[in-house]
């Protein structure tokens, strides 16, 4: 307001100021403007103020009372400042249904902390908002007032957070600078109220005074949240001591106010009994057997190990992920080996050492670690519990949290929903329910057209066939058979420029799409020149290509963007690093208007709740590859089991309407863990 109506507010002989400390990038901007603001104290037991001044040049921060209103200091320090009493015609007489606190000659105690000389009053925090620490007593506005010096923060609030050890402990909450306030002239910036010595009466008392300070050297660019936090605490060191330094200081776009614009105090320390709090990470190393081998083009599989990753907080609540590496590096280059040492050594405790107010946030804390983009399957084994046990914290299924996340990822970006949708709300209903797709493996064509008739019966709407040279003529007996049936096919990079005729066979089969129809050894493992190859293929074969191991990051996803003809992805969260990126992918993805459904890694019911949860996106229509896990595996480690009945999934059943929807099975873990690290 100030700066965009400058000259009218200036016509104004008063505009004042209330409700809360004084902002002094608030106050130098209106200076500039040459406007006439009063520092203003009052609540709503006065019916509003019962004192102001003009801030002006001779400005020290004392407010001179009404008319009609008088003040003391009950239990002054040694310094003058004491319990602010007042007494007047607007001081409320009592509470309804509760009493006021009053002296005995009737003045009211108003909860904050004053010093009155020359009849101005000198406010400097609310009682009330101190805590004790350690056996000692620490105010809070003292520290948000240093917070508040710091160039780049706008506001702030600070609290007592419960502490095993100290009873309690600062948490301070702050709001930054908006860009251009970043970039405005900070000479002009009153500094906090200062303590400074000014006179005698009876004893020596403190009077704050309002003084400038030299301009700060600003950063170049805007830091991302976790540098700016950082620096913050690097500054704070100078001026406050360890008792006084915040545990913690978050980060919010802005922070929560009432309607007349004072920070919601209750509402942010909701937010914190909300946050993400971990005390310990538990790593499964479970080897599965498969029913019956599953065959590649690839690899032959027998069993499926993996990781699975328990997360627990300091309340004992638990969240689940899983690692979806493979043993070998046949199909991406992370291994299980190679995940668990990330995981044991780095992210779990990372993950401990940390407090996250959301799980978006975990995502930005593992991208800070050097290297950690070599380890995406890593970071989406253990990002992805964090938003399960937060749904559990909060009372939300995480479909319902992903849809709110995707639309703060929209927000962020400025673009309008894609396709004009309106977004569905999940979770209205007790349960939701997405279509699965099943995937049949290469067989003989009878073994083939056999499994796909028993998906059809058991109520698949979508089925993929793992395909190879010289095995499409199966796809054209299923075509005959089932000519209204979703088909789908996954070649595994098995087709060479030899074969590329049988590829566009196809045309005429009216298949959804063909996922990795072509061997890209020919590429040099160079991403740009495969992305190149599968485009020029795309041009020449109606059937549209599907992208799945042909990238195996999320840099690699972004770039085959950049290629027009590539118009579908499968994506597995995992290989994104988590939640958070793989969100992101699919909105940059949908607003270019490639399709994207949801792929599958032979995993356990855990990894595909993960992924059925993403199916509820209005974005995301394609029925994934979410089967039941009993197609593959006789032991199923969460409870309730996972199922498809009549090719659907239902998630968040009666019992675990929050989160992923499942536990783990004791049981069942018990029979297929060959290892388990604690790490706290």
């Amino acid at each position: 307001a100030v700066e965009g109506g400058g000259p009218a507010l200036a016509a104004y002989r008063c505009i004042l100021l209330g409700g809360g400390a004084l902002n002094p990038a608030t106050i130098a901007r209106a200076h500039e403007a040459g406007l006439r603001l009063y520092a203003s104290y009052g609540m709503t037991e006065t019916c509003s103020q019962v004192a102001n001044s003009l801030i002006d040049e001779s400005f020290t921060g004392g407010m001179k009372l009404l008319p009609g209103y008088q003040a003391r200091i009950v239990e002054p320090d040694g310094r003058g400042f004491g319990r602010l009493a007042v007494r007047g015609p607007g001081v409320l007489s009592n509470y309804l249904n509760a009493r006021a606190a009053f002296t005995a000659d009737g003045f009211f105690l108003t909860g904050d902390v004053a010093a009155l000389h020359e009849g101005k009053i000198y406010v400097k925090e609310r009682t009330t908002d101190m805590f004790v620490s350690g056996g000692e007593n620490v105010y809070p506005a003292e520290i948000a007032d240093k917070l508040m010096a710091i160039p780049g923060v706008a506001d702030a609030y600070v609290f007592g957070a419960p502490d095993p050890v100290w009873g309690r402990r600062p948490v301070a909450f702050i709001e930054r600078t908006s860009k251009a306030s970043e970039r405005g002239s900070r000479d002009q910036a009153f500094d906090k109220l200062s303590p400074v010595k000014t006179a005698r009466f009876g004893r020596e008392v403190i009077k704050p005074q309002v003084r400038r300070h030299a301009p700060k050297p600003l950063a170049p660019s805007r830091q991302s949240d976790r540098a700016f936090v950082a620096s913050v605490h690097d500054q704070l060191e100078d001026v406050l001591s360890k008792l006084y330094h915040p545990k913690q200081i978050f980060v919010m776009e802005s922070l929560p106010r009432q309607g007349i614009g004072k920070i919601d105090r209750a509402a942010i320390e909701r937010i914190y009994s909300e946050c993400l709090d971990v005390r310990r990470v538990i790593l499964h190393r479970v080897r599965i057997p498969f029913k019956k081998p599953f065959v590649t083009a690839k690899a032959t599989l027998e069993f499926r190990e993996s990781v699975i990753v328990e997360v627990v907080d300091a309340k004992g609540r638990v969240g689940l992920g899983e690692c979806v590496a493979f043993s070998s590096d046949w199909y991406l280059p992370e291994t299980i080996e190679q995940d668990i040492e990330i995981l044991r050594g780095t992210l779990a405790p990372k993950v401990i050492g940390e407090v996250f107010l959301h799980p978006r946030e975990v995502s930005a804390a593992f991208a800070s670690i050097p290297g950690m983009e070599r380890f995406p399957l890593a970071c989406g084994a253990i990002e992805p519990a964090l938003w399960d046990l937060y749904g559990k914290i909060v009372g939300k299924p995480l479909g319902r949290l992903l849809a709110e996340e995707y639309d703060v990822i929209e927000r962020a970006a400025h673009r309008e929903r894609v396709h004009g949708k309106t977004r569905t709300p999940f979770g209205n209903a007790r349960e939701a329910a997405v279509s699965a797709g099943a995937v049949v493996g290469m067989g003989s064509v009878e073994e083939t057209i056999a499994s796909v008739s028993r998906c059809v019966e058991a109520g698949y709407c979508r089925v993929k066939l793992k395909v190879a040279p010289g095995s499409l003529g199966v796809v054209r007996m299923i075509r005959q058979k089932y000519p209204h049936l979703f088909i789908t096919l996954d070649a595994n990079q098995s087709f060479t420029d030899r074969s590329i005729a049988e590829l566009r066979a196809l045309d005429p089969l009216n298949v959804a799409w063909i996922e990795e129809p072509i061997d890209l050894t020919p590429c040099g493992g160079s991403t740009a020149r495969a992305f190149a190859r599968l485009a020029a293929l795309q041009r020449t074969i109606a059937t549209p290509i599907c992208l799945d191991e042909s990238f195996v990051n999320e840099r690699e996803a972004y770039q085959a963007l950049s290629y027009p003809e590539l118009r579908c992805f499968a994506v597995k969260v995992a290989k994104f690093g988590g939640v958070e990126a793989a969100l992101k992918f699919i909105f940059a993805a949908r607003s270019r208007g490639r399709e994207v459904w949801m792929g599958g890694m032979y995993d356990t019911g855990i990894s595909k709740r993960m992924h059925a949860a993403f199916q509820t996106l209005d974005e995301v229509v394609m029925p994934g590859d979410i089967g039941s896990t009993s197609r593959y595996f006789d032991v199923d480690v969460t409870m309730p089991p996972y199922t498809a009945e009549r090719g659907k999934v239902t998630l968040n059943r009666a019992g675990y309407e929050f989160g992923l929807g499942c536990g783990l099975s004791p049981e069942a873990i018990s029979s297929v863990q060959t290892d388990r690290i604690v790490i706290e």
